[in-house]
Parts: C-alpha cells; structure tokens; sequence
C-alpha cells in the first residue's frame, strides 16, 4: 500500500485528548479506527465538530482539524482518498454526501445498529419518538445509498446490513459479489499505561477488602436494572463488606428524557431504601485516563441486558473497554462480544437475570473472591484479538484497493443507460389512467395498482373537480415545504395572508408536504385551497394535478421545496407555458444549496436573463452572494415584516438593565445556530472576569429557544450548557410563535452567533422589543446592526473577541442609561419591518 494514502475519520464529539478527557463511545471509537488506520501506514487526520475547539494540531502523529458544515469543510473532504463517517450523525452526514465528490471513497461507520437501537428505546412519548424516527430514517437511508464500504460489528450486524441494502438497491447484480460489509468492531489500544495509578474507591470510603461489583456507564432504557437493584438491596443487608458503585450512570452527552428516567428511577430506589453513600454509591463521567483505575480496583463489573433485537445485532462499546481494562465481569450475555469472552471462559454467565439468580451468583463470589482473580488472564487473552491494529485491516485493504463500489456502478448504469435501481411504474400505465374514464379508473384503484396509479387518480380527479369549479381570473400558487414553526414557512403565512387582502382567496393554492396542524388550521381559516406535494411523481402528473394556465402568479418559497415541482415549474417556464415565476430565496450561501448540479444553475441562469425568473432574499449580503453566483444583478432583496405582539412592543425602562437576560433562537440539530459558541463566551466571561470581581458585573441568564432534547447535537448543548453555566442557562423546545414570543420578552439582549443565515428572523422580532444586539457578520446584519448604536458587532468564532463584548455589557462601567439607549435605537430601527407588505413587494 502507498503511504500516501489518506483518511479522514470524522467525529461530531471530541476524542481524547489532553483538553477533553470525557469522552462517549463514539469519540472513542473515531480515535481507535484513527490509531488502527495510522498504525497500518496511512496518513490520518480526525475532524472534531468546532463545538468543541482544539488546542492542540496532533497527537500520536494523528493531525487534529476542527469541521463546520460549510464551504471550506465541503472542499476539504474532497482532498481525501477515504473518508469516514458514523452513518447515523443526522443532518451533518446527509451534508457530506450532498458535497462529497464519487471520486473519494465513503467509508461509512455502521457499528451502531440505529434503525434496531432507537426502535429499542422504549419511549414514553411514542408520538414524538416515531416523528423523530421517521425523520431520521431519511438521513439514515441517504447515507446508505451514497457509500462505498459499510462497516459493522459482527456477524449478525453484516446479514442486518445486507438485508438493509438489499432494500435499498445497493445489493443488486452488479454489486452483488462486491464485499461492501466489512466486519469491523470496536476495538482496543495495545497499551494500558496508567497515568496516575491511584485506588479511587478509597475516596468514597470504601475498603480495599470490601467486595467491590461496579457498573459503569450509562443506565440506558434496554437495560435490565430493576432485578439487580432488588438483589443490591439483599446483598446490602447480608454483607458489609459489599459495595456497589455507579459510574457514569448519566450520559452527559445525551439528555434524552427516556435515558434520564432510569438513571433517575435507579437513584431514587437506592436513597429510598438508605443505601446511598453507604453500600451504593454514584459517580458522575470520570475522566478517558482515569478509567483504568476503576477497573483495577474493582473485584467484577456487571453487564445486564434486556432480551431482544437490540441486545442481538449490539456491540457493547463498554464491554469492550472492560476487556482492555482487564476486568472480570459477570454478564447475561445475548450479545455478541459478551457470548464469544463466556466461550472464551473470561465472563461469568448468568442463566437469567431474575433477582434469585443474580443474588445467588454475586453472593457466591463475595464469598470466593479467588474465583475473579482466575478470570484476568482468560480477560487479557482474548484482548489481543482486538488490537486496533488488527481491527481495521478490512478497511485498510479496501482502501488500499482504491476500488469506489459507488463510483464503479454509477459509471456502469451510465455506460449501458440504465435507469436507477428504485422500482419505476411504466410510463404507458400512467398514460392510458390519465387517459381513462373515472368508472375505470376506480376500478383499477380497487384491485391494488401501484401508489402511482393513486396518485394519479388524485390529480385527475382534483383536475376534473377544478375543471368545474367557479374560480375565474389569474390564479396564485405557492410552494413550500413543510410547514412548521422555522422562519420560512412563518414568512410564507404571512405572504399569503397580504395576498388574500388583494386577490380573492379562492383564487390562491398553497402545494405542500405536510406541516404542524395548527399552522395549517390557519392557512385553512384564510379560505385558501390547499392542494399536498407528492415527492416523485412527474411534471406531467403535477400539471394535471394543479391546472397551472400561462398567465398565473407562481412563487416557490425556498430551495429546499420538492425538486420535481420545481423542476415542472423551470419546465413551464422554458416552454412558454408560464410566463414568468418568482423564487423566494430563504438559505444563504448558495453554493451549498446547489452544489455541483451544473444543469440546474444553467437552467436558473437562463431564465433569469430572460426575465421569466425572479428571485427575491431577505437581505442585501444574500442578494451578493446569489447575484455572484448567478453571475447576474437582477436577485433582489424583499424587505421581511416583522411583528410581535402589541403586549411585548415596547422600549425598555432604565432599570430593566439591573440584569443582562440574554437570549439566542434557532433549532439545534445542526449545530448552525452557534448555540455552544455562546455558551462557551458566557461561560469564560463568568470565569475570567465575573468569578474575580463579582460587585463589578451585573448578573446575566441565557434563555435558549428551540433547542431539542431527543437529538445528539440537541443533547449536548444542552449538557455542556448547564456543565459550564449551570441554573444561569435555561433551555426551552421548539414553541409556538406567541409562546415563543413570550420567552423573547422577558429577555433585553439578543446574541446571533449563527453560522448561516439569511437575515435573522429572531433578531428583527428582538430589536422591537427594545434587545440590544450582540450580532455576527451573517447575512442580515447590514438590516440590522449600526456597531456601537444598538448593539455591537462581534466575530462570535473568535471566543476571546465575543467574551470581551459581553464584558462590555454586562460591566457596571457602562451604565443603565447607556444599555437603554442602544435599545432604544433597536427599537426605533426595527419600525420598518413593520410596514413591509409582501404582495406591493411581490407584484408591483
């Protein structure tokens, strides 16, 4: 293998290093596929989410890089023979795919069964945990449908795999004798150097000839606990010498609320019955190189698991550290690993996990502590089979293969002009049911043809039933996708509603996918027809289905509506079958919206110059960015109304100051919004300054709005936020508007730290409540800001820079009279957004 070879392995959380010392198995896990490629001659490079900045460029000859989705990272990842990813990171791994050229190989991390682990959650809000799924499951089969290799942990992961893909129609004929699905699993370093050799139980009180039985790691939902709790409670009683510690029951990287509920059901069981402190005993995440002194000085840990799927196709990342950790441990087993170290006589095995069996099992070896002693060398055996080194040797000779699986088949469907693998309905079925009489076509719907055949029996009908409608006139159409409580389709609520003053509402159609039923309820009560996109059917099907005639007002509101509507629309539009439609542009840098897609920006370029396409943004830094683009200068800014209610419009009182509540707005999920930039600046100014000379500063809070609770990114900002601000940051889920309003009120400063934007919807609606502004240069802040009037422009990457801003605010120096003058100056600038009318901006 050349030793040029490349990878990237790329990592939302940190890996170990110096600075970060707390790491989650997925950490874990991109360092060691790191190490392994390393150790095997390639040139590696890990990529940490910038959410959590680095302070070092290497370790271990490893280069350390921090990523944000943006067009520096896209570039990047181009640079590399191989990149790897874990294939269930969400919205940053459909970023990848989107931008990642077929000459790189995709290698993708499967190891984590996800469509089977999150099924096993056992939610109690299954509503949300299925909304939640589905959404994900999205993300999840995009990623599978790009890759090159797959890696898995074991053997029955490769046939759940292979089953999967097969669905997917990536094992197909000529794939099939390619070995995409590598058996890969987690596995160990060589070393177990111990850094600062130390018994910590002492510190809690614990003897060194007490029995010691520890778990650690998280209390998660599939696992068994209420049996073992029962037999702890025995064991307590019985033996004083018994002790039993939990480390790491919570999971500080995911809040979850069905994660939480066991670990917080397991403390309040063991304060309840007077064990805590005394023979049970908690400890939160401790730190990557301190691990190793809890397993030494343990007597056995216990691994319990739950029957099932999950259990089938895991790989426990836990009991792999056990196993380079030397540990004894007592296990039901069921899962792979566990099963092969019971063969292998190095884990105890528990017939059942009845409280009677674990009581008798435990209690026997309390009484025979030489039997774990036997067990360390059948332990330390078996670890050598799992040396990273050796662990990544498929991925090593599929890399050294340079062979893309990807790239290789897409090159073949081009070359015999083959149509793409997902099942397609004959066009000549479709054609004689337009064709047909609707007797027939009931008929033939009855008997079961295909969702197609459906869908086009609903646009003939809605066709027919227009054909006899009275609405008369040019009409209004406008797309959109999902309606929900993000800025773009709340902007579109209002575009709507200015039209309905000027046209009549049974003239206006909104086509969209779907969207939160009181949002829709209100379009409803507009009086407007509403008429669902359906993903995938063809232009043909969509102009039967909605009727458009040439001389009708068309808008599409943002880029991310249906392709095919869109695609229909710029068809119309090249045809002379529309004469002209409107683009209303909400996402910024339009080189991530478009990418690489040649066809579609020559398309968009054409129409432009021709007049046929107009395209409107909400901010002169977009209208530059997307003329640039377009290579033109006919993109325009449309100005955004923005209100909140009369109850919240207002300018603040000096002594609203005495305190700084700041507040930043925006969904989590991608990390975007700048959450943990924020709280990172926060957190230094209370350290740095606040922490030195408290009578000095005014106190301060952080509301943060839209923030999950369910998704990984969500998750960790909200457990980093109250690791480093505590009871000063206050975290709050996607709200209705007037709800959401209601949180902003109560606030005087608003932060926008945000990667992307283009304009700042939750800034404007700030501003006319009298915030003081603490914004970044992202599109928007030419509308926005005046530096040092009304606030204080801010590099929020640059934390240093942003913690001396808020000093500024927050420091007693600068007085209440000062503060109300910036937010006075807020509120009197944000009185244009007020006045703007969509339709005068839109059709005169």
């Amino acid at each position: 293998m050349s030793q040029s070879k490349s990878c990237l392995v790329i990592s939302y959380g940190p890996v170990p290093t110096p600075q970060y010392q707390k790491i989650e198995g997925g950490g874990m896990r991109c360092w060691g596929l790191a190490l392994g490629l390393q150790q095997n001659g390639y040139d590696v490079t890990v990529a940490i989410n910038q959410s959590f900045p680095l302070d070092i460029s290497s370790q271990d000859d490893i280069a350390l890089i921090n990523w944000q989705e943006d067009e520096e990272f896209a570039d990047l990842i181009n640079t590399f023979d191989a990149v790897i990813i874990n294939y269930s990171m969400g919205g940053p791994m459909s970023y990848i795919v989107d931008h990642i050229s077929d000459h790189v190989m995709l290698v993708l991390d499967c190891y984590v069964p996800i469509y089977i682990e999150v099924s096993a959650r056992n939610a109690k809000d299954m509503p949300t945990e299925y909304r939640n799924y589905s959404v994900d499951l999205t993300h999840w089969n995009k990623a599978l449908m790009r890759g090159d290799y797959f890696l898995c942990a074991n053997e029955p992961q490769k046939h759940m795999y292979t089953g999967a893909l097969g669905a997917l129609g990536i094992l197909n004929p000529y794939s099939y004798k390619t070995n995409r699905v590598l058996v890969v699993p987690f596995g160990v370093e060589e070393s177990l150097t111990i850094n600062n050799p130390h018994n910590p139980y002492t510190e809690l009180g614990i003897k060194k000839n007490d029995f010691t039985l520890l778990w650690f790691g998280g209390l998660y939902p599939w696992f068994n606990i209420k049996p073992l709790l029962a037999t702890i409670k025995r064991l307590s009683k019985e033996f004083d010498n018994f002790k039993f510690v939990i480390v790491g029951g919570k999971n500080p990287y995911n809040q979850n609320p069905d994660f939480q509920r066991q670990y917080d059901e397991t403390y309040k069981f063991i304060k309840s019955n007077h064990l805590l402190d005394k023979s049970v005993f908690f400890v939160d995440w401790v730190d990557y190189n301190d691990r190793i002194n809890w397993y030494q000085h343990a007597n056995i840990v216990i691994s319990i698991n739950s029957p099932g799927e999950e259990n089938t196709y895991s790989w426990r990342t836990r009991v792999m550290d056990f196993v380079w950790g030397e540990i004894p441990m007592i296990t039901n087993g069921g899962d792979p690993l566990s099963d092969s170290l019971i063969s292998a006589n190095a884990a105890i095995k528990l017939a059942n996990t009845s409280e009677e069996t674990l009581y008798n099992e435990l209690q026997a070896l309390i009484v025979d502590k030489k039997r774990t002693k036997k067990l360390k060398n059948a332990v330390a055996n078996q670890k050598k089979l799992y040396y990273w080194s050796n662990v990544v040797r498929p991925i090593s000779i599929a890399i050294s293969s340079d062979y893309k699986p990807y790239l290789a088949e897409k090159k073949f469907k081009l070359d015999n002009r083959l149509q793409p693998t997902a099942p397609q309905t004959p066009p000549s079925r479709i054609k004689k049911l337009s064709r047909a009489p609707r007797r027939i076509v009931g008929i033939i719907r009855r008997k079961g043809v295909k969702r197609s055949a459906a869908v086009a029996y609903s646009t003939i009908a809605n066709r027919m039933k227009r054909a006899k409608s009275t609405v008369k006139g040019k009409r209004y159409f406008f797309f959109s996708h999902p309606i929900d409580y993000t800025g773009a389709p709340l902007v579109l609520l209002d575009v709507i509603k200015d039209f309905t003053e000027k046209v009549p509402a049974k003239n206006i159609s909104l086509i969209y996918p779907g969207g939160e039923k009181p949002l829709i309820n209100r379009i409803r009560k507009l009086g407007i027809s509403l008429d669902k996109a359906v993903l995938g059917i063809g232009g043909r099907l969509i102009r039967a289905q909605l009727g458009i005639k040439k001389d009708d007002f068309v808008l599409l509101n943002t880029v991310a509506i249906y392709s095919n509507y869109r695609d229909c629309i710029l068809w119309m539009l090249e045809t002379d079958q529309l004469n002209e439609a409107t683009w209303f542009i909400h996402e910024d840098k339009p080189e991530l919206r478009f990418g690489e897609d040649k066809g579609l920006i020559n398309r968009i370029e054409n129409l432009i110059k021709s007049g046929k396409l107009k395209i409107f943004v909400p901010s002169h830094q977009t209208a530059e960015e997307y003329n640039d683009y377009f290579s033109t200068d006919k993109i325009k800014v449309i100005t955004l109304r923005v209100e909140v209610p009369e109850i919240y419009e207002s300018e603040h009182k000096t002594s609203d100051f005495n305190t700084i509540r700041f507040m930043l707005s925006g969904t989590s999920t991608d990390g975007r919004k700048g959450q943990l930039l924020a709280i990172s600046a926060l957190a230094k100014l209370q350290a740095e300054y606040i922490s030195k000379d408290p009578s000095q500063y005014r106190d301060f809070s952080l509301t943060l709005l839209a923030v999950g609770k369910d998704d990984y990114i969500s998750s960790q900002v909200r457990s980093i936020g109250k690791g480093l601000l505590g009871n000063k940051v206050a975290f709050y889920e996607t709200k209705p508007k007037d709800e959401a309003m209601e949180f902003t009120s109560k606030c005087n400063a608003t932060i926008c730290s945000s990667l992307n934007e283009t304009f700042g919807l939750f800034v404007a609606e700030g501003m006319l409540m009298g915030h003081i502004l603490i914004r970044n240069k992202a599109s928007g802040y030419h509308e926005q800001i005046v530096d040092g009037k009304n606030g204080y422009l801010v590099n929020t990457n640059n934390i240093n820079e942003f913690t001396k801003i808020l000093e500024k605010i927050v420091n007693k120096n600068q007085s209440n009279a000062d503060l109300k003058k910036m937010s006075d100056s807020s509120f009197e600038m944000a009185q244009k957004f007020k006045k703007a009318n969509y339709y005068d901006q839109l059709i005169n």
